[in-house]
């Protein structure tokens, strides 16, 4: 879990560069994205979700990600193109 965790927050964090995300943290596998707005966060979410990758909208600007703990480095690596895909959607 650690192993997966730690990967999983080191490629949440290379996406992080873009100007929309404030802070990406975690521990484990319990991790987060932080956006600046709350409008940006329901966008992310939305654009996720119509993708097929289920993440949570907590406190208006943070979505949390929880994947299971046997998650495989290929649904990691499936859920990372999703993101990058829906950040590419957001600036356009």
């Amino acid at each position: 879990v650690t192993s997966k965790g730690n990967y999983f927050l080191k490629e949440l964090k290379r996406l992080s560069t873009n100007n929309k995300i404030k802070e990406v943290r975690g521990l484990g596998l319990i991790l987060a994205i932080e956006f600046f707005s709350s409008k940006l966060a329901k966008k992310f979410a939305t654009l996720c979700l119509n993708k097929g990758l289920l993440v949570l909208l907590t406190e208006k600007v943070n979505i949390r990600i929880l994947p299971p703990l046997n998650v495989k480095k290929s649904e990691i690596d499936q859920s990372i193109k999703i993101f990058k895909s829906s950040l590419e959607d957001l600036n356009a």
